[in-house]
Order: structure tokens, then C-alpha cells, then sequence
């Protein structure tokens, strides 16, 4: 892991993960909060956010749908999250995806509050710092599970079983919820 970097940690046994920004100085950038109320980005020491031994780096490519009503349904997706992050004061047009960029995107929310489960929640601020644009795949994950179940459970089990057959270079929970996107 480096300064700028995207990471995550798996909680609650996998059920979800919890991201933040590697700030290279032992110290991350996260939203959170004890309760969704009094949730804020704060930095924290990087072993109260995770042990080093659970830590991942999150990728931060992101694959266009492949088929057309997926693309339709991706774009405007991405339009409604974008017309979100103009809401909120985030800017669009800073795509500098530098490690001091994005450590200063970070360092500039400290503080700023307004969790949404749904539309701004740790893994959107992080990808936001990373790439100049909110996304939280786990969400996507989940609406892509309930508009397309019979899709996202066949793309969600090739993963698991190439995880088993140790084909995977990042747990298989996370790459469900970035294929299930991914494929469409």
C-alpha cells in the first residue's frame, strides 16, 4: 500500500467492506461514525482502521458494460451520482489521480458529515478522493442483485469458484460485487 491508495478492509465477516484513503504517514482518511448520525470523515491511525494483515487495495478501473440496456441503465446511473456529487460541493472535473491529489481530496472533506447508506457513504467518499467521482460498487452490487438477480448470482458465482480455484488476487466478495458490474 502507498500514499493515495484506495484501501479496504472486510467487516462483520465479509458482509461488507469499509474504505478510506491511504495518507502514507500511517494514517487514513475514512468516513465514520459509531452510529449513521454522528458519521464524519475523520483520520484515524491505520491500525484502528485495520490490521495490515486485512488491508486490500481497491481497484479503481472501471469496466463498461457490455450490453446495451445495461450501458443505458449504467449511464444514467452515473448521471444521477454525478448531479449527487454537485449537490454535495464535490467537483467533477478533478481527475488528478496523483497520491498528493488524492491525499489533499481527503484531508479537504475532514470533517464534513451527511452519511447516505444509499448515496454517500465511505466507499463513495473514497473512490470520489481516488478518482474525481462517488461510486460505491457494494450499492451497485446490491441494486444490480435486485434489478438483475438471476445475472448478478451467475457472475457472483464464477467468481467464487475461480477464488477457489485460486484465480482471484482479491477476495471473491468484493470482485462479486465489482463484476456484477463489470459484466453487463
Amino acid at each position: 500500500m502507498a500514499r493515495g491508495d484506495h484501501i479496504f478492509t472486510f467487516r462483520k465477516g465479509g458482509i461488507y467492506s469499509h474504505h478510506g484513503i491511504d495518507c502514507g504517514d500511517g494514517s487514513v482518511v475514512h468516513l465514520w461514525g459509531s452510529t449513521w448520525s454522528d458519521t464524519s470523515v475523520r483520520r484515524s491511525a491505520i491500525d484502528d482502521f485495520a490490521p495490515a494483515s486485512q488491508l486490500h487495495v481497491a481497484p479503481d478501473e472501471d469496466t463498461p458494460p457490455r450490453l446495451p440496456s445495461r450501458r443505458l441503465a449504467r449511464s444514467l446511473h452515473h448521471a444521477a451520482q454525478e448531479r449527487l456529487d454537485r449537490q454535495r460541493g464535490f467537483p467533477s472535473d478533478d481527475t488528478d489521480r496523483s497520491p498528493d491529489a488524492v491525499v489533499q481530496r481527503a484531508l479537504g472533506e475532514l470533517g464534513r458529515s451527511g452519511f447516505d447508506f444509499f448515496s454517500y457513504n465511505c466507499e463513495h467518499f473514497a473512490y470520489w478522493c481516488r478518482t474525481g467521482r462517488s461510486q460505491s460498487r457494494q450499492i451497485d452490487a446490491l441494486w444490480w442483485a435486485v434489478l438483475d438477480p438471476v445475472g448478478y448470482l451467475a457472475n457472483r458465482s464464477s467468481h467464487v469458484a475461480g477464488a477457489i480455484a485460486g484465480e482471484a488476487t482479491t477476495p471473491a466478495l468484493y470482485l462479486g460485487g465489482r463484476r456484477a458490474l463489470g459484466a453487463m
